[in-house]
């Protein structure tokens, strides 16, 4: 098909550049890029919009200009050529969202959301895609990038008409969609009936005509002829022995396959008058002899009835049955004694559905009745849901070509649901909608077994959205645990959700407490507790206009061991409990922050902000780039509430009071050939209006010092060793240093301890630090497509402090960033890390304090990884000042196809002469679809045994047995 240049040229007319608000002109002056573009995406869209070029570029969005790329999901572009004596300049505006992305030559890589750019090409633009001329006004993303584009100077809007359109050189000639009146659905969209396409009742938006695409077809044998006349003439063709057809790309998410034994097709000669609205798709059948390939004039498929081992496939689903009949005109099938199939997108898991009729509504939409829906493949499954009748619909986006957009998601409707196991009914509902994405029950994971904390018990995971019946919105996820042991009924629901705009999750959660006592070991004991137990925690992050971000958080907790006894991760590492609102406004090199802070739990010592008021600039140039300058302010009422079991009831509310401080520093940056050395000054100043007793309302604090490395390398070409992998190497060496003078009249016991970074930190400290990184380097990979990666790493830094106090307990430590802020105590600090191969390595690190002539920390440990089978890891952490050595060995091991085992074990050599914190061992045996797991713990520590049978579903990662802090301690996901 042909194309015009004038269609499709604003359409990808791209070039890197920096997001500008300036308004955009082809004076000489401008800065042009004289390189060609080339960009591609599934589909490009172009239009005139109010007489300006428009383009929408959806799906696989990228541009290539010389050495950088710009990518991201889905682009609009606004383009305007000019010319300047015999030369062509384009002027751009691009718009693009969906992991958006800049790479520029030497791999510096910008990433964001959306971005708008203000561009500028002079050069040939080259296209490469799917082209048409369908006016995308009002599709979401060109309204998107309309309103974000309103606050920029915007390109001309009108062309002038004597000045022609951008000239297009296409990469290679891509296929189109013609431009014809729209007047009915797209091929992926519900119809009802040829009445429902009649113009004078027209009940649906008029969209663009799709690609008419054609049928193929063969079969062993073949006859036909003609019934009818007039306009009821048809052609019914007879086809027996391995019929097959099929219409659409094969690449497409919606290629549609028809195979049976035998076949009745019907078709038509079929012309509709010019006002009537044109049939979907207008298939051409081929092979048959007489027809299209030898002369034939092209038929239009009204439908075709298969018989025998009928299967009809779209995409990744198909259905098979015994008897079916296809309307190729609305879409439409039944077919019956059927079993459905398709793949739940989330899980790459297969769904099956066998019911006694299956009618296809439209290409999106599926009824099913007396069904029975399982993971299966066996006729009769061990378990599954039956139900009276089953309605489906897909919710993924599409394009006019079939290429789908968006993730495979199927929305479900069911009637007089029954949860089976063995055939034998054990559950019913009445109705419930749901998406098919998190599996075809409700149920998520169910444990069985005992524990010292809680006793024996029952634990259950449930799908928060199927469980209730709900439709999941886009983005959401969330579950709901339910649980009852001998410490009593327990309940908890989690939400998740992330939006283009938003983010966030809330939990709720709440016990009925028999014991009303709670046990941490031999140290604490019987602590009593409330019968009545629970939490409430939200989180909320809002990504406003004008580069505002607001977060909210709210905790509640019903008394001060409940998230310890419960929520041991959450309590050791995770995010402190909070009831904040937050608000920052960041551009460029500047932020501006609010903070409200309040104290909901009283036995918990917070600060509370009323509000808070905060100023940043970060690497402000000065004097014309010979000095760079760093502020940070706060200014704001503050209250400072300690613990009610420290200071009693009386004593929690202190009074409220003012505070103000500002840190500033100025550096001025120096090169001596590649010596870098920087020079720097510090000043801070901070008032309260309120201290406590004999403290102190003001405090001053000034550093002075000195920055200084160098960067220099050696590459050995010679260096190659088949058994460490290691082909070249580069071995790259930074030495650096510090030195600064710093001084305060003000100690931290003056101050109320409310932030750390403003009260607590800051005293009578100078000092000197020399630090050495090195980084050996080598090639890796297949020969010919060999990457670079880190060999080895070792960092030595030593500290040396003039503290006019004791020296803090711990091990010392040197910030580089803010000197104040080092762990005052004289030390060498070692890190190491081996990349043996890549599955294995290993990692150490050392403290040695200088003022007590030992290590005061190290630790060392070996991972590795020997896929499919074998994965384990042994390390040894020795903390002195806790009189504590703990060795850790954990182990997985996938003993056949059915079995697995996990074990893990820490055992602390020194404390208490020698203590198990923990030993777990878990086997696993796989069913079809499903994990069943058994788990033994123990923990000398905390006098904890726990047994726990847990049964979970197949492709649910997340489901696995929770073995509290056997799995070594790590970072909660709630932060």
């Amino acid at each position: 098909m042909k194309f015009r240049p004038a269609d499709i040229a604003f359409c990808l007319a791209l070039v890197l550049g920096a997001a500008s608000q300036r308004t955009v002109s082809a004076e000489p002056s401008k800065e042009y890029v004289h390189e060609d573009a080339k960009i591609s995406g599934k589909m490009i869209h172009a239009f005139d919009d109010n007489g300006e070029a428009v383009s929408v570029v959806l799906g696989e969005f990228k541009l290539t200009l010389g050495k950088r790329t710009i990518s991201g999901r889905d682009a609009v572009i606004w383009v305007r050529e000019t010319k300047v004596g015999r030369v062509t300049r384009h002027e751009v505006m691009v718009y693009v969202e969906g992991n958006a992305k800049i790479v520029e030559p030497e791999g510096t890589t910008t990433q964001d959301r959306w971005m708008l750019l203000t561009l500028r090409l002079q050069g040939r633009i080259e296209a490469e895609g799917l082209m048409s001329d369908r006016p995308l006004k009002n599709f979401p993303l060109y309204q998107r990038a309309l309103t974000r584009r309103k606050g920029t100077t915007r390109i001309a809007r009108s062309r002038p008409k004597s000045q022609p359109a951008p000239k297009l050189v296409p990469a290679s000639k891509p296929a189109t969609i013609p431009a014809k009146p729209a007047t009915t659905m797209p091929a992926n969209a519900s119809t009802t009936s040829p009445a429902a396409r009649k113009p004078k009742k027209p009940k649906r938006r008029p969209i663009k005509t799709p690609l008419v695409q054609p049928v193929s077809f063969r079969a062993d044998r073949v006859t036909s002829r003609w019934v009818g006349e007039g306009k009821d003439r048809q052609r019914v063709t007879i086809a027996k022995g391995n019929v097959y057809m099929s219409q659409g790309a094969v690449s497409s998410s919606n290629f549609l396959e028809l195979r049976s034994h035998t076949a009745v097709i019907f078709t038509q000669k079929r012309k509709p008058p010019t006002d009537e609205p044109r049939v979907p798709y207008r298939p051409k059948i081929k092979g048959i002899e007489g027809e299209e390939g030898t002369g034939g004039e092209a038929e239009t498929v009204l439908g075709v009835y298969l018989e025998g081992d009928v299967v009809i496939a779209r995409g990744e689903r198909f259905m098979r049955g015994s008897k079916a009949y296809y309307d190729f005109l609305t879409y439409r099938a039944i077919v019956l004694d059927v079993v459905f199939r398709t793949i739940q997108g989330q899980r790459n898991i297969p769904i099956f559905i066998r019911a006694k009729e299956a009618r296809a509504l439209s290409a999106r939409e599926m009824y099913f009745k007396d069904a029975r829906i399982s993971t299966s493949d066996f006729y009769t499954p061990t378990y599954y849901i039956g139900a009276r009748s089953v309605y489906m619909m897909d919710k993924a986006e599409y394009d006019d070509m079939g290429v789908r957009l968006t993730p495979q998601r199927w929305q479900a409707k069911t009637k007089h649901g029954t949860v089976n196991v063995r055939g034998v009914p054990i559950f019913y509902w009445w109705r419930t909608k749901g998406d098919l994405e998190q599996g075809h029950t409700a149920l998520r994971k169910l444990q069985v077994g005992s524990s010292s904390r809680r006793g024996w018990g029952v634990d259950t995971q449930w799908h928060m959205f199927r469980l209730l019946g709900l439709v999941r919105p886009e983005g959401f996820k969330g579950t709901i645990d339910i649980g009852y042991h001998e410490r009593g009924p327990e309940i908890e629901a989690n939400l998740w959700y992330v939006r283009r705009e938003y983010s966030g999750y809330s939990r709720v959660s709440g016990l009925l407490d028999d014991d009303q006592r709670d046990d941490f070991g031999d140290d604490r004991e019987d602590i009593e507790a409330a019968r009545t137990r629970g939490r409430l925690l939200i989180r909320h992050k809002h990504i406003l206009p004008e580069d505002w971000r607001l977060q909210f958080e709210l905790s509640y907790m019903c008394d001060r061991n409940y998230l310890e006894q419960f929520f041991e991760d959450e309590f050791h590492a995770g995010k402190d409990q909070e009831t904040l609102i937050y608000a920052k406004k960041q551009r460029d090199n500047w932020a501006f922050t609010a903070l409200a802070k309040a104290k909901l739990n009283r036995f918990l010592t917070r600060t509370e902000s009323m509000p808070d008021l905060g100023f940043y600039m970060i690497g402000q140039p000065l004097l014309g780039d010979l000095a760079t300058f760093f502020s940070k302010s706060h200014a704001g009422l503050k209250r400072y509430r300690p613990d009610n079991a420290i200071t009693g009831p009386a004593g929690d509310d202190s009074n409220v009071f003012a505070r103000l401080d500002t840190r500033n520093e100025i550096n001025f940056p120096l090169h001596f050939g590649p010596v870098n050395v920087v020079p720097y000054a510090t000043g801070r100043a901070t008032y309260w209006s309120d201290a406590p007793q004999d403290g102190k309302h003001t405090r001053p604090y000034g550093q002075v010092g000195v920055k200084t490395n160098i960067h220099f390398w050696q590459v050995y070409n010679a260096v190659e060793s088949r058994l460490w992998d290691v082909h070249r190497l580069k071995h790259i060496i930074t030495p650096m240093a510090v030195g600064f003078l710093a001084g305060t009249p003000v100690s931290p016991d003056d101050l109320y301890p409310m932030d750390p970074d403003i009260e607590v930190h800051l005293q009578r400290q100078s000092g000197v630090a020399f630090g050495i990184y090195q980084r050996l380097q080598t090639k890796r990979g297949p020969v010919g497509k060999r990457r670079t990666a880190d060999w080895m790493r070792l960092n030595v830094v030593a500290g040396f402090y003039d503290n006019e106090q004791a020296p803090p307990p711990g091990d010392g430590r040197f910030f580089f960033s803010r000197p104040e802020y080092s762990i005052g105590r004289n030390h060498i600090n070692t890190e190491f890390l081996w990349h043996i191969s890549d599955s294995t390595l290993f990692m150490a690190d050392a403290n040695y304090d200088i003022d007590s002539g030992s290590f005061k920390r190290y630790n060392f440990g070996l991972a590795v990884l020997r896929n499919p089978r074998l994965r384990y890891f042994f390390g040894l952490r020795s903390i002195r000042d806790l009189n504590s050595t703990i060795g850790t060995f954990g182990l997985n091991y996938q003993i056949n196809r059915k079995y697995s085992v996990t074990f893990f074990q820490q055992y602390d050599f020194d404390y208490n002469d020698g203590e198990s914190l923990g030993t777990s061992i878990t086997i696993t045996r796989k069913l079809p679809r499903w994990y069943v797991s058994f788990t033994f713990t123990y923990d000398q520590s905390d006098n904890e045994v726990a047994m726990i049978l847990m049964i979970s579903p197949e492709g649910i990662p997340e489901a696995r047995v929770a073995t509290g802090r056997f799995t070594l301690l790590s970072d909660s996901s709630e932060n």
